[in-house]
């Protein structure tokens, strides 16, 4: 969250990009249209969020307009001190499910003998489960999933995401790996927990812009 003080206004953001070797944060441009018209160079801001799941908070200052990628953005300074607060896990925000989401996954071919003609790797394309995406965070998302046993993957498999839908935005082709099967209290369902691998930067920025709107509605419910 980027927060202009004289202003009191405030949208929705994230880091770019960071020049290690200069004195440049790129932001993506806030969803606020009334704050992104009034800043001029020189103006303070405040960022609130998380960086790699730890809350953090600190200020900078604009140094101007540019773009990134083909992708208008925000050129800040690197800011002068920082504020940070431990945190063992990163932050998981709930998908609420009445919003239409779902995934489409396959389960990754591996082993030493694959059968004949089947590279490791390679998927089999007979095993696509839909499931529903019950929580997401920086690292993965958990999935809510029917499954027998013999269809469910183990600790340390690779799957193949084809589809991911949340909230009218969609994702395809994303690796990940089950880091966790846990079964669902008083339900016949499992739920899979699986870290993103790989991941573009354009997927990246697009799945933490949905973090911090969901993390951004679910404060504002309680």
């Amino acid at each position: 969250m980027m927060h202009a003080p004289e202003r009191k206004q405030q949208g929705l953001t994230q880091i770019i990009a960071s020049d290690l070797e200069g004195e440049a944060l790129l932001f993506d441009i806030p969803n606020d249209e009334t704050l992104v018209k009034g800043l001029e160079e020189g103006v303070r801001l405040t960022v609130r969020g998380a960086l790699q799941g730890v809350p953090v908070r600190f200020d900078t200052y604009l140094m101007g307009l540019d773009r990134h990628e083909g992708e208008a953005v925000l050129v800040c300074r690197w800011p002068e001190e920082l504020d940070y607060q431990q945190r063992r896990n990163a932050f998981r925000v709930q998908i609420p499910r009445g919003m239409d989401s779902h995934v489409l996954w396959v389960r990754e071919r591996h082993g030493q003998n694959p059968p004949t003609g089947e590279m490791p790797g390679e998927v089999a394309e007979t095993l696509v489960h839909e499931s529903r995406p019950s929580d997401l965070s920086i690292q993965g998302l958990c999935l809510e999933c029917d499954l027998s046993e013999e269809m469910c993957p183990q600790v340390g498999d690779a799957v193949l995401i084809r589809e991911l839908r949340i909230g009218g935005q969609q994702w395809s082709d994303l690796r990940a790996e089950v880091r966790s099967i846990k079964p669902v209290d008083g339900r016949s369902l499992l739920r899979l927990g699986v870290l993103f691998l790989d991941l573009s930067p354009s997927a990246d920025r697009s799945l933490n812009r949905l973090l911090m709107e969901l993390q951004y509605d679910a404060a504002r419910r309680s």
